[in-house]
């Protein structure tokens, strides 16, 4: 989808809604031809899926944070869908040197929305360490409110494990990740990421 906006913008910069066959989406996702119900799922996930920024505060110059849902909508038509982005994704098509980050064979690969955020937090410390981060931080990145998964051992089955999991066993992602907790008294109050590339 960002591929197809990023050859549509080529002709028309001001456009901001832009169009995909269900077919060549069905294909992009390996569900075959005549899984519509799953399409929609999946891009209800898009829609639902919130990419959060500078959390960590990476960016110190600007001193800035955000997020954004990857898609902003979308509305399917006689074997067509429409679909909009945020204005944060839109000024990233508009810049090559940010497109070229993104790794759409990978991003394809991965199912839960939140293994999708937390590949995408590994790839921009991909040369660093990502940083110790709150268990508050942390959901804020993966858009996790904090009345969902009140309880840890269900947080980190159904969001972590999940994440990492999905994430290590790509074959399109050159890196696996391991996790660190850290306890304040009794409770976990951190989690802290360790990037692990792999051999060429």
């Amino acid at each position: 989808m960002l591929k197809v906006a990023k050859n549509e913008f080529r002709n028309d910069k001001k456009l901001r809604e832009f169009t995909i066959t269900a077919e060549e989406l069905l294909l992009f996702f390996d569900m075959g031809g005549e899984n519509h119900t799953h399409l929609k799922k999946e891009l209800g996930l898009l829609n639902k899926t919130v990419v959060t920024y500078n959390i960590l505060g990476k960016d110190k110059q600007n001193k800035r944070w955000g997020s954004f849902t990857l898609i902003a909508g979308f509305e399917y038509k006689n074997g067509i869908i429409s679909y909009s982005f945020p204005h944060q994704v839109i000024n990233m098509l508009l810049d090559p040197k940010m497109f070229a980050k993104i790794n759409l064979v990978a991003i394809k690969g991965l199912r839960s929305r939140y293994s999708i955020a937390l590949y995408e937090l590994a790839e921009d410390y991909i040369n660093v360490k990502i940083p110790k981060m709150s268990m508050s931080d942390f959901r804020l990145l993966m858009g996790i409110a904090e009345e969902k998964y009140t309880k840890f051992s269900m947080f980190q089955r159904r969001v972590i494990d999940i994440a990492v999991d999905e994430i290590n066993q790509s074959e399109h992602i050159n890196f696996t990740l391991s996790y660190e907790l850290e306890k304040t008294g009794r409770k976990i109050t951190h989690i802290k990421f360790i990037i692990h590339k792999k051999e060429n």
